[in-house]
């Protein structure tokens, strides 16, 4: 279970009135006992959209997960920093759970048959690795090709254009933008999807096996940036 924790100072969080989905980005300025003082957002700064008494909902996102919770504006400086001084209101709720954070976006992967646990030999399908008898190490020269429709820290789903060979586990190879993430992983559902020029995409939900605590960071650390973007651009 995540620890529920209150923003740093210099930390950024996100913003919006209560009931509206008006999400601000924001830095934390202050601290003072159960009070917590923001900059104001941009928009809001020299005008009443911020009074005393408004109740706001705050949110903000580390490695372990999203937290959010309720606060109610308690006051309002304009000189010499826009500043608005919130008081906690509710429990901070913690979201979304590192392994569950599931985000949409498109990857480069590669998967191939684990050799050590596929049921029959590796490398007999075509376009698997193995079939010159090398090391299947090589990641992202071999393996079918495909790509994450979405990932998570504990698996991903990938759209891959052909059948993959029947096995037990298999090994993937997720492109990050600061390099490949490679990993054991078994497959938890599959489906298929007609193409609009009639071809079959096939789809894999993964689940990863023995994945390394410091690649599941790395995936984490992606999907927050990204999601910070997202919100950036108003789009979350």
């Amino acid at each position: 279970m995540i620890h529920a924790r209150w923003p740093r100072i210099g930390e950024q969080v996100s913003m919006t009135p209560e009931g509206q989905q008006r999400w601000q980005t924001t830095v934390v300025q202050d601290r003072r006992g159960d009070l917590l003082a923001v900059a104001t957002p941009a928009p809001y700064v020299g005008k009443d959209d911020v009074r005393p008494g408004q109740r706001w909902i705050v949110r903000y996102v580390d490695a372990m997960g999203e937290y959010r919770f309720t606060a109610v504006v308690r006051a309002v400086e304009q000189r010499p920093v826009a500043l608005t001084w919130l008081e906690l209101a509710d429990e901070i709720e913690a979201v979304q759970r590192r392994e569950h954070v599931r985000f949409e976006v498109r990857l480069p992967a590669r998967i191939w048959v684990d050799e050590d646990e596929g049921e029959g030999r590796a490398g007999t399908g075509r376009g698997q690795p193995g079939s010159g008898g090398g090391d299947t190490g090589g990641a992202d020269s071999s393996g079918l090709p495909a790509a994450t429709v979405d990932i998570s820290g504990g698996g991903a789903r990938l759209r891959v254009a052909k059948q993959l060979p029947p096995a037990r586990f298999y090994k993937v190879s997720i492109q990050l933008p600061d390099g490949p993430v490679v990993s054991r992983a078994r497959v938890i559902r599959s489906c298929e999807q007609r193409l609009p020029d009639g071809r079959t995409a096939h789809h894999y939900a993964l689940a990863f096996e023995n994945l390394r605590m410091a690649d599941q960071d790395r995936i984490v650390r992606f999907i927050f940036a990204e999601q910070r973007k997202l919100r950036r651009r108003g789009l979350s």
